[in-house]
């Protein structure tokens, strides 16, 4: 109960900021989801109810001006813009998009620079990872921990996979992230949490933590691969779900594997050296685009990159199988766009140092 305490704590900071957050226009609530939102703060509606709801008027909406946020080649740019050109993604070695049609010259010529790319990579020997542009819940990902043992036709066929991919789950996601221009992109590979061998393919991946922004400000995170086995509250500190507690975990879901040692370590020595400057990133990510939220997905535990964001998402999941915290993200969320409609002009609305504590960190 003390950790929910926390968590409440921390969504009301998104809450308070909502007041005098500049929000970009496209983010402005469509009168269906104002509706929605006062069912939200009484019921038990939780953020995956309120993200299908948001996922629906999308469709109805079709407003073009948030797709970068699912654009794997788009984002990368943008928010690279927001810190004076200092990229905070992985870094791309190259990307093309997909031509069906075979008359796009613009297309042709990133798919030879992108067969450069693979060529040139796999001769380094450098692990690599293709994906789909266009992409999202870690389909049609190929990894190539040792590209130089399967060749390059080996990497540049999982670049003809991923061109023209497609997966029955992404029909399930917003009108925004399949608006994304198909594509592939070509990145280095972040180092697994454990090996690129393991026989558990949750610990081939990366330490992928999910921060979550609510206008402006973060309200907290978990891991993408265990998210009912710990979460990080917004001060960096990290808490351990008890897994008995009753009411914890939706039903139906069971209980989380437990991370490893070494990675749990590894989380904690980067959050201890690197989340102060994680959370200041995200938040000023989230300011300068206007979002009255934004998932930032950072990478953690690779001595080569450091901290690096994998990707963006708008309308995304979040610690769902967690209940607590998922009912109090939807109402943090709801209560904050509600205050925002039914606030006063800013000129007579209360200054944020008298109605907002200090920073934690």
């Amino acid at each position: 109960e003390s950790a929910l305490l926390l968590v409440d704590r921390d969504m009301q900071y998104g809450v308070l900021a909502a007041q005098r957050f500049d929000l970009h226009e496209a983010c402005e609530p469509h009168a269906d989801l104002v509706d929605y939102f006062n069912e939200v703060r009484n019921n038990r509606k939780d953020w995956n109810c309120n993200m299908n709801m948001r996922i629906g008027i999308s469709y109805k909406v079709k407003d073009p001006r948030l797709v970068w946020l699912d654009d794997k080649v788009l984002q990368v740019g943008i928010v690279a813009g927001f810190f004076g050109g200092r990229e905070l993604h992985l870094p791309l070695y190259g990307h093309a998009r997909c031509d069906e049609s075979g008359e796009d010259p613009e297309a042709a010529s990133q798919r030879t620079a992108l067969a450069a790319a693979v060529c040139e990579r796999v001769r380094m020997g450098e692990p690599l990872v293709v994906k789909p542009r266009h992409g999202s819940n870690s389909k049609h990902v190929s990894v190539f921990a040792r590209p130089h043992e399967v060749g390059e036709q080996s990497v540049l066929d999982a670049v003809d996979l991923a061109v023209l991919a497609w997966d029955k789950s992404w029909k399930k996601e917003s009108w925004n992230q399949n608006a994304v221009p198909k594509g592939a992109i070509l990145q280095p590979m972040y180092i697994p949490m454990i090996s690129p061998d393991d026989d558990n393919p949750r610990l081939r991946r990366p330490i992928e933590l999910k921060v979550q922004v609510l206008f402006g400000e973060t309200v907290g995170a978990c891991l993408n691969t265990h998210p009912q086995f710990l979460y990080v509250f917004r001060s960096g500190e990290v808490y351990l779900w008890e897994q008995s507690s009753q009411g914890l975990l939706r039903r139906h879901h069971g209980h989380s594997e437990p991370l490893p040692e070494a990675a749990l370590e590894t989380l904690c020595a980067a959050l201890r050296e690197h989340w102060v400057q994680m959370r200041r990133d995200s938040e000023h990510l989230a300011r300068c685009a206007g979002l009255d939220e934004i998932r930032v997905d950072w990478l953690l535990g690779d001595p080569r990159w450091g901290p690096r964001v994998g990707e963006l998402t708008y309308m995304g999941t979040f610690a769902l199988d967690v209940l607590p915290v998922s009912l109090r993200l939807a109402r943090a969320f709801a209560t904050g766009h509600l205050s925002r409609l039914r606030a006063p002009p800013p000129s007579t609305a209360p200054l944020a140092s008298e109605s907002r504590q200090a920073p934690l960190v």
